[in-house]
Formats: structure tokens, sequence, C-alpha cells
């Protein structure tokens, strides 16, 4: 094999290698772990004043078991919503490997020619 082929089977490699990693978003990550803290936060302020027998802010016993029950199902839409997105991005993911799969047998196949 010459230096320059194995060249660009190394830089194909590389092009894979760093692919796998790019559609990871730390700042997405953040933001939607930021909510769910809020959320639970409020829940069990929510749920510490309820035991105690203050009222929370002046509402209604009414009030505040609809508002646990929005803020409930809200987190849960949240956490549905996360887990679409991390499987939207593990099949990307596996697509653009055996897209670089498929690019590296080419490559190889030209290779033999």
């Amino acid at each position: 094999m010459t230096r320059g082929n194995q060249r660009d089977l190394d830089r194909a490699r590389a092009v894979a290698r760093n692919a796998a990693g790019a559609g990871h978003s730390t700042l997405k990550d953040k933001d939607a772990h930021t909510a769910i803290m809020r959320q639970k936060q409020l829940a069990a302020e929510a749920k510490k004043q309820a035991t105690s027998g203050v009222a929370v802010e002046g509402k209604a016993d009414e009030e505040r078991a609809a508002e646990e029950a929005r803020l409930r199902e809200e987190r849960r839409r949240m956490q549905q919503e996360m887990q679409e997105a991390f499987l939207r991005e593990q099949e990307e993911a596996q697509r653009e490997r055996e897209e670089a799969e498929a690019q590296e047998g080419d490559a190889m196949e030209e290779e033999v020619e």
C-alpha cells in the first residue's frame, strides 16, 4: 500500500470518528435538566407546605392539587421528549457510522482494483 492511500484511509477514519460525537449537545441537556430540577423543587416545596398545613401563596386545596397535577404532566411530557431526542440522536449516530463504514468499504474496493 502506498503512503497516499494510507493517508486517505486515515482521513476517512478520522472523519467517521469525529462525526460520531457531533450530534451531542451539552447545552440542551443542561437546559432540560435545569427545568426538571425546578419542577422537582416546586413539587417538593408544595408537598412540604401541604404537610405543614400552610396554604401555598393563599391557593385553595383544589387549585394546589390542579397545579401539582399540571406539573406532574409537564414533567412526564419533558421526560418523554428527552427520551425521544436521545433515541433520535442514537439512530442518527448509527446511520453516520454505517455510512462511514460503507465509504471505507468503497475505498477498500477501489484500492483492490
